[in-house]
């Protein structure tokens, strides 16, 4: 266990130390990068977070980018599938006129052939609106989950930073430390 702490620290928490974020900083940049990875708009993500990122700097609030771009990692080639499958049937739970039957991959290549490309196309579009629809509670609940989080590890090393420059103050040659 120890083993698996100190990688944690040493793999992900050393770089954001490094930084000096604080920990609204950190939490700021959790709740954009979790945002935007959890919601169906892959391809979109990176620009959203650039968006954030340009609308956070007129306001001068600001969050790191590497880390929120690598947040929107959460959704990959790996977990993609299954979260969309999740938010299409949430999404189709949502609206009235909607079946969340989603067919096999050679009934969309056999409709493809027969129905032509732009019908199937149209239909696409249509799954990833009801997708981003299903998506939305997911992405607001971890984007909160994140800011909590992301405020928790930065006051954690807030806190670590602090210890540690009170303790190299007392063992600096030439500082006098009052003891009581």
């Amino acid at each position: 266990m120890k083993y698996l702490k100190r990688q944690y620290f040493r793999r992900f928490l050393r770089p954001i130390n490094k930084l000096r974020l604080g920990s609204e900083d950190v939490g700021r940049t959790a709740f954009v990068g979790l945002f935007w990875g959890l919601t169906a708009s892959v391809g979109f993500q990176l620009a959203g977070v650039g968006l954030c990122w340009l609308v956070m700097r007129w306001l001068h609030k600001p969050f790191n980018l590497p880390i929120a771009f690598l947040l929107t990692g959460v959704t990959n080639v790996v977990t993609i599938p299954p979260i969309y499958t999740l938010y299409y049937v949430v999404g189709c739970a949502a609206l009235p006129s909607c079946e969340p039957g989603l067919g096999s991959v050679e009934g969309i290549l056999s409709r493809l052939t027969e129905e032509g490309v732009w019908n199937v196309l149209a239909e696409s579009w249509r799954f990833l609106a009801i997708a981003y629809l299903g998506g939305l509670p997911f992405a607001v609940a971890g984007s909160i989950a994140g800011l909590y989080f992301g405020r928790w590890i930065g006051r954690a090393l807030e806190a670590r930073r602090l210890r540690r420059r009170a303790g190299r103050s007392r063992t600096l040659p030439g500082t006098a430390v009052a003891r009581h």
